[in-house]
């Protein structure tokens, strides 16, 4: 349920006919996405691509999905910095990341460095954050949300509604 809850927040973004979900793998999200546009591609690291490095694809993509990925990479910066080679200027690159303003609302004393504490994840993010490097590459922020994909509590949920800043995850469409 909640793959498919986060692709239906993702598939109204999705941009023209060339897609691609780099990290994708083998997810739901992708198998979602998959049956309402059957021509995705997806590069993981089980074709070898090391979405750490210069990686080289096919051009002119018209979206470049980067779903949990970017907190999971060594330099999120140079891995955007990269997808824009990759991108026409019509084309959008859609992230999804875990909301660490979550994390810090919950421990006020958590730091970066405590990324042994939120699932081994090598960098954190807020959507301000997100936005100022994206902006700083040249893209322009077409949307922007947070997520609330994982909490089934009512008292959570209702939480979240009121403080939408303390939602789980975020999205942002560039």
């Amino acid at each position: 349920m909640d793959d498919e809850f986060r692709a239906k927040k993702i598939t109204p973004f999705i941009n023209g006919r060339k897609i691609i979900d780099l990290g994708g793998g083998s997810t739901n999200v992708h198998k979602y996405i998959k049956k309402l546009f059957p021509q995705i591609t997806c590069l993981d690291i089980e074709e070898g691509i090391d979405l750490n490095k210069d990686f080289k694809i096919e051009k002119n993509h018209d979206t470049i999905l980067a779903l949990e990925l970017i907190e999971h990479l060594d330099s999120p910066i140079e891995f955007i910095r990269n997808c824009k080679t990759f991108m026409n200027k019509d084309s959008r690159l859609i992230i999804t990341t875990p909301n660490a303003g979550l994390q810090y609302f919950v421990n006020p004393s958590w730091h970066v460095r405590n990324t042994d504490d939120f699932d081994g994840h090598r960098y954190v993010f807020t959507i301000p954050m997100v936005k100022c490097i994206l902006e700083d590459e040249g893209f322009e922020i077409i949307h922007e949300e947070y997520l609330n994909v994982f909490w089934y509590n009512r008292l959570a949920k209702f939480i979240c509604k009121l403080i939408p800043k303390l939602r789980n995850d975020f999205l942002i469409v560039a």
